[in-house]
């Protein structure tokens, strides 16, 4: 009717015919309870619901206001919505409203919904909240504002959330909470504030002696007072990232004896005091990454005998003190990537039995000594690529036999020594590429019989030796791409039948025997590009009926021998481009009609005259 919003109007259609649901919501049948009506025009849409309703979605429209009259004031339409509306507020437990227009939300806005539990109002365009916009919703338990572009709350917006546990302000435009802005609160839980753009820690929060959860991540923090966290001695999770925090004074932590997740990532820390943590006995969980981090106190941790998963990676730490992981024996992820590490203590890891994840990656790392990783017999995965790592002890892995993954990429290794990898015989993946390897010793691959996948790729390798992979039956993945390799040994790949992908392009190939691929009945990719080709052996691919993509470009073919690709039954792709193909007959026919029949040449194969 004449001055009402259109959610209200839609909202009458919604309630006139209890029952059946309109046909472009979606609402269980039999009735659960719940009516779907996102991504709708509200204006037009013939809205409708059964009388049970718990969950109300309303996502995704364009309702720009929610005020008194859109949701209790529906008996002015004068067609008995009171009763309907009755229904609705005596059993709506979720209404969501996230991603509209809303701008406004009017005093007593959702007053009647006396019932509703959980309400969503992210991705809208409220910039304000004035009081009792809640009122009427002592239920309520849990309540998300995320995205919007609030910049102002106003002394009693939330007193009448006496059982709100939940609040969510992330990504907003908060610079301060004035005086009475969380009013109300007392019994809060959860209060995120990420995402906003506070430069102190507001004096509002205080009074919020239940919180277990306070994400204050992605604001303009630069000083934490001591003492000031001290209130929140149930809190459990302490998220500071991303703010412009310089230093940690003593004490800021004290009291918080119940935390276990603490969050310092993306700072600007230079420096943490010795008893940075020490009241912090059952944190599992800690992150410094992204700081300035040059040193480090050796009694750092000493009193995080729970720690299980620590984060250290992109600092400024040039070396380690012994004794800084002495009474982690709980750890199980150690994350010390992307620092100036130039060398480890011996037994910096020695007391660390229960660690699964080790990234030493992206440091300056010239040698390991042999006993360093002797007791991480738990670890699963071992990250030391990009270091400047020249030769590693033989016995340096001998350990770790429950090792699945091993990073030694991008580093200065020309030789490894025989059998180094025996005792992984767990290991699935194996990282060896670019590094400087010229040859590879018999026996090295020795023990992988579960390995999986070998990187080999953008090293000096000129010959592989026949025996190379001997072993490697569980292999599915093989890359020597961008080597020197001028040839290969007829039996080199023999025993490998689970091979589904050989990466050989970019090498200095001129042909290949035609008992290479006689082992590789389940070979789907095959990258033979960019090498130096001139002929193909007739029989060379008649094991390779699963074979679906062929990479032959590159080359120096001029012709292939008629019957080649005919055992190339699962074919879906060849690349033959950039070959000086001869196009007089009879070298080119049976090319050509291969190509006809099979039509799956892709890259244009253009028979370019010689």
């Amino acid at each position: 009717g004449p001055g009402q919003s259109p959610l209200s109007n839609c909202l009458v259609k919604l309630m006139s015919q209890q029952e059946s649901c309109a046909p472009h919501c979606d609402c269980p049948n039999p009735p659960q309870g719940v009516v779907r009506c996102h991504a709708q025009q509200l204006r037009t849409s013939p809205w409708k619901f059964p009388s049970n309703i718990q969950h109300l979605n309303l996502e995704n429209n364009n309702i720009s206001i929610i005020s008194q009259q859109d949701l209790s004031g529906l008996g002015q339409a004068g067609t008995g919505l009171h009763r309907s509306f009755a229904n609705l507020s005596r059993h709506l437990e979720e209404l969501h409203l996230s991603s509209n227009r809303v701008h406004l939300l009017s005093p007593n806005a959702f007053a009647g919904l006396a019932r509703l539990q959980t309400l969503t109002l992210g991705r809208n365009q409220i910039d304000v909240l004035v009081p009792g916009a809640f009122d009427g919703l002592e239920h309520l338990v849990s309540l998300k504002l995320d995205n919007n572009h609030i910049s102002s709350i106003q002394p009693g917006a939330f007193r009448a959330l006496r059982s709100i546990k939940e609040l969510f302000l992330k990504n907003n435009n908060l610079q301060v909470l004035s005086q009475g802005s969380l009013s109300g609160l007392g019994q809060l839980e959860v209060l995120s504030l990420s995402g906003n753009l506070l430069d102190l820690l507001p004096s509002e929060i205080l009074s919020l002696r239940e919180l277990s959860k306070l994400e204050l991540d992605n604001n303009r923090l630069h000083l934490l007072s001591p003492g000031f966290l001290a209130r929140f001695e149930k809190l459990l999770l302490l998220e500071l990232s991303r703010n412009e925090l310089t230093e940690v004074p003593v004490g800021v932590f004290a009291n918080l004896r119940d935390l276990t997740h603490l969050y310092l990532s993306y700072n600007n820390l230079t420096a943490l005091p010795s008893t940075t943590f020490q009241d912090l006995g059952n944190l599992t969980m800690l992150s410094l990454y992204n700081n300035r981090l040059v040193t480090l106190p050796g009694l750092l941790f000493d009193d995080l005998g729970n720690l299980m998963e620590v984060h250290l990676d992109n600092n400024l730490l040039s070396s380690l003190p012994p004794e800084l992981f002495h009474n982690q024996l709980e750890l199980r992820d150690l994350h010390l990537a992307n620092n100036a590490l130039t060398s480890l203590p011996e037994d910096i890891f020695d007391n660390l039995t229960n660690l699964r994840f080790l990234s030493l990656s992206g440091n300056r790392l010239q040698a390991i000594a042999t006993g360093t990783f002797q007791n991480l017999g738990q670890l699963r995965e071992l990250e030391l690529e990009e270091n400047r790592l020249n030769e590693l002890p033989g016995k340096i892995f001998d350990h770790l036999s429950k090792l699945r993954v091993l990073h030694l990429d991008q580093n200065s290794l020309d030789v490894l020594p025989q059998g180094i990898f025996q005792y992984l015989v767990n290991l699935k993946d194996l990282q060896l590429n670019n590094n400087f390897f010229f040859q590879i010793l018999p026996g090295t691959f020795s023990g992988l019989e579960k390995l999986k996948e070998l990187h080999l790729d953008n090293n000096w390798l000129v010959s592989l030796e026949p025996d190379t992979f001997v072993g490697l039956r569980n292999i599915q993945h093989i890359h020597l791409q961008f080597n020197r390799l001028s040839h290969l040994p007829p039996h080199l790949l023999a025993g490998m039948r689970r091979l589904t992908r050989l990466q050989l392009h970019n090498n200095y190939l001129t042909s290949l025997p035609h008992e290479i691929f006689q082992s590789q009945q389940n070979l789907k990719e095959l990258h033979l590009d960019r090498n130096l080709i001139a002929s193909l052996p007739l029989d060379i691919f008649d094991h390779l009926r699963q074979l679906t993509l062929l990479h032959l470009n590159f080359n120096r073919l001029k012709s292939i021998h008629q019957g080649t690709f005919d055992g190339l039954l699962s074919l879906n792709k060849v690349y033959l481009d950039h070959n000086p193909w001869e196009c007089h007959c009879p070298a080119i026919v049976y090319l050509s009609h291969w190509l006809e029949n099979v039509c799956v040449c892709v890259n244009i194969c253009v028979c370019e005259c010689v």
